[in-house]
């Protein structure tokens, strides 16, 4: 393979914004790749970079990203369970040979490749991955684990997640994206999607777990057929910057949809979670539930939607943020939504902003705490109404333990 060089800046743009002129080093895509791939490739040159002027990313300033010194990773690691007799779980190059029919039907469908330069990063240049698939009536007890591992040595790496859940069947997935280690800025730029055929339950526990010197930028959409209910639980605990856009597709007649996040920042990171809601049948329902505990000099943004098409009677969409803010300097912003083109519906959200309540902590100090403790049990407390959405008890110790280390943290 020749290496060649990827202009990611249009001749406009970077005359309207300096900073982002550059390119990044990128190798040309696998031998054994698939149209949208190839497309994808190709649609990189017209993408422009996505600014401060552009709605979805007005909030995270990404002009720091080192263009110029990132170049194409050679090799990337991923570590995946055993899977049970009957269920496909293999790595994205794997499934590339035995079943490229399935991958050229549904990878990079729900998730467009040139919805901005990383979706189609990712699309064209996917070092990494894995395809899910379980059978119809196929219940599977034990949870299905996966560990995407991400290296900050200035390179840039790419994946790709295809899950495909048939109909009547059920199943649990551990998703991590993890650090290995290294001090040089990093960038990792993902997809993720996952299609619910009817009568269907899934449980997605997603942690990112990512160096301080990673840029995370990711893609993720769910489908949710007739009947079938989506139990989703995020994670987002590292990286520098993260930029992630979580939509879930309620497309089948009484599908449903909950969704819960949690976040703790420290220092200077900053973390931007972009949702949407999306109910296109009757008698739908998403319930989104977004906390966030702040430290240091952290941002969060959090930006939601709830879309109610024509069609979609008696939807029920909820969603609600709440930020914790525990260092003056820390900042929080929330914006939910609401787009509703029909009647018969039920659809609110809220948001708030606090800081711990000095009453509480004279309280717990009272009762013989010191105000750390204090402080950290308040947090804890806080978050968990979000671990309880978890349906693995080890998984929920691991998380604690988590979101100790991360307290612990300057």
């Amino acid at each position: 393979m020749t290496e060649n060089k990827i202009n990611f800046i249009s001749g406009e743009t970077a005359q309207s914004k300096p900073y982002l002129q550059g390119e990044f080093n990128v190798t040309n895509a696998p031998e054994s790749i698939l149209d949208s791939q190839r497309t994808a490739c190709e649609s990189i040159h017209q993408l422009v970079f996505p600014g401060n002027k552009d709605e979805p990313w007005r909030k995270t300033n990404i002009s720091q990203l080192p263009l110029t010194a990132l170049s194409l990773a050679g090799k990337t690691k991923i570590e995946l369970s055993n899977a049970p007799e009957g269920v496909i779980l293999l790595t994205l190059k794997e499934a590339m040979l035995q079943m490229p029919e399935l991958l050229n039907e549904k990878l990079n469908n729900l998730v467009q490749p040139d919805t901005d330069k990383f979706s189609a990063l990712a699309a064209g240049y996917a070092q990494n991955g894995f395809v899910l698939v379980i059978p119809a009536n196929t219940v599977v007890d034990a949870p299905l684990e996966a560990t995407i591992f991400i290296m900050q040595d200035g390179s840039i790496q790419n994946s790709q997640v295809l899950v495909v859940v048939e109909e009547n069947a059920s199943a649990t997935l551990h998703l991590t994206y993890s650090n290995t280690g290294g001090q040089i800025e990093a960038l990792h730029s993902g997809t993720l999607e996952v299609y619910l055929e009817d009568n269907t339950r899934f449980h997605l526990v997603e942690q990112q777990q990512l160096g301080r010197k990673s840029w995370h930028f990711s893609h993720e959409k769910v489908s949710v057929g007739n009947n079938a209910v989506l139990d989703w639980v995020y994670f987002a605990f590292g990286s520098q910057l993260t930029k992630s856009f979580i939509d879930v597709s309620l497309t089948g007649k009484g599908s449903e949809a909950h969704v819960d996040g949690l976040t703790i920042t420290n220092s200077k990171q900053h973390i931007d979670l972009d949702t949407r809601q999306d109910h296109l049948a009757p008698n739908t329902l998403s319930n989104l539930n977004f906390k966030a505990a702040l430290m240091g000099d952290s941002k969060t943004v959090w930006q939601g939607m709830i879309y109610v098409d024509p069609f979609a009677v008696q939807t029920d969409g909820y969603q609600t943020s709440r930020s914790l803010i525990l260092d003056k300097h820390a900042h929080a912003e929330a914006i939910p939504g609401l787009e509703i083109k029909t009647d018969d519906v039920r659809c609110s959200h809220g948001a708030t902003i606090s800081q711990i309540d000095d009453e509480i902590v004279f309280y717990l100090k009272s009762r013989g705490l010191d105000e750390d403790s204090a402080r950290n049990l308040i947090v804890n407390g806080f978050f968990e109404e979000i671990l309880d959405r978890i349906n693995d008890e080890k998984m929920r110790d691991e998380i604690r333990i988590m979101i100790q280390k991360k307290l612990a943290e300057e």
